[in-house]
C-alpha cells in the first residue's frame, strides 16, 4: 500500500515538472517568434546593430545587482574574449520601458543573442555566464 502512494507521488511530480517545463518551453518559443517579428525601421535596436556582426542585447537596471555582480562581469569577459567579432548592446529597462516591453523583457538582467542577420537565436533570463554566451554566439554564427 504504502509503495503505490509513493509510486504515485512520483508520477505526480514527474508529470507536474513536464508541464512546467513544456510551459517554459513554449513561453520561450513565443517571445522569440514575437522579437523576430521586429523590424529595423522604427526600432532603436536594430537600428543600432552592425549588419554582419551577431550582437548580445543586454537588458539590465541600475538597482540590479546580479547585472552588476554577475552579467556585467560575463559581458566584460565575453568582449575581451571576442573583440570586435560580436557587439554589445546595453539598453536600460527602466530608462526605455517601451523597448524592454517590446522586446518581451520582464526581469533584469535579459540577454538576447542575434545573429549576424538580426534574427533572435537565443533568450537568457537571469544571469547567463560568459561561457554560455560564447556558446551561443558560436552557433548562432553558423
Amino acid at each position: 500500500m504504502r509503495v503505490n502512494i509513493v509510486v504515485e507521488r512520483i508520477l505526480f511530480t514527474t508529470v507536474l515538472f513536464a508541464i512546467g517545463f513544456g510551459a517554459f518551453l513554449w513561453f520561450q518559443y513565443q517571445q522569440k517568434a514575437r522579437i523576430s517579428h521586429l523590424n529595423d525601421d522604427g526600432d532603436v535596436i536594430l537600428n543600432r546593430l552592425s549588419k554582419g556582426k551577431p550582437a548580445v542585447v543586454y537588458f539590465s537596471t541600475p538597482t540590479c545587482i546580479p547585472c552588476k555582480t554577475q552579467q556585467r562581469p560575463a559581458l566584460d569577459r565575453l568582449e575581451s574574449q571576442l573583440g570586435d567579432v560580436v557587439q554589445i548592446i546595453e539598453i536600460d529597462a527602466t530608462e526605455y520601458p517601451e523597448i524592454a516591453e517590446k522586446w518581451g523583457v520582464f526581469s533584469s538582467p535579459t540577454t538576447i543573442i542575434l545573429d549576424r542577420h538580426g534574427k533572435t537565436q537565443h533568450i537568457n533570463y537571469g544571469a547567463t555566464p560568459a561561457d554560455k554566451l560564447v556558446q551561443q554566439i558560436g552557433l548562432s554564427t553558423q
